[in-house]
């Protein structure tokens, strides 16, 4: 929408396109080392709100034929057109996957909250490379972002021992 108003619908195409095959060329490259795609969950912590993410920031990304594919909770978020959906603490044991996410941003509520499920049973139910905590940053959708984490994945996987 922004490329319209400023009549920039051709360079929004070639980032868009350009983006794509960065993505590819990621996944690909990471789907030879990883073997059998894993599920994925990704908890937002915004503002001291849980949220579980469908197609729609970190999970524009992380959701991705080559990649991870969505828990089937996620993929029932997703079906609805959902890009996001507040829980409650207590229910993230119903999106449970290969993988979790959890996404924190730096208001203080959100971080006492972080603290609060990573010892909650089905946090500390979850092996080292289920569980992955990184900031809300990643979980924006404009080009600039999108970039970054292509970039930041490679540290952010290693991490989680996939």
């Amino acid at each position: 929408m922004i490329a319209d108003i400023f009549n920039k619908q051709e360079q929004a195409h070639s980032w868009i396109q350009q983006h794509k095959l960065k993505c590819e060329e990621f996944w690909t490259h990471f789907s030879v080392h990883k073997g059998n795609h894993q599920s994925a969950t990704i908890f937002v912590l915004a503002e001291g709100s849980l949220y579980i993410m469908g197609m729609k920031g970190f999970g524009l990304t992380i959701y991705h034929p080559l990649a991870f594919q969505p828990s089937e909770k996620v993929k029932e978020l997703i079906e609805t057109k959902l890009p996001f959906r507040m829980i409650q603490s207590h229910q993230t044991g119903e999106y449970r996957a290969d993988v979790h996410f959890l996404l924190v941003d730096e208001d203080p509520l959100s971080k006492q909250e972080a603290v609060r499920i990573m010892h909650s049973r089905f946090w500390k139910s979850l092996s080292s490379n289920q569980a992955y905590v990184t900031e809300a940053k990643w979980n924006f959708d404009d080009p600039i972002t999108m970039d970054q984490l292509l970039i930041q994945l490679p540290r952010i996987l290693q991490t989680c021992n996939i």
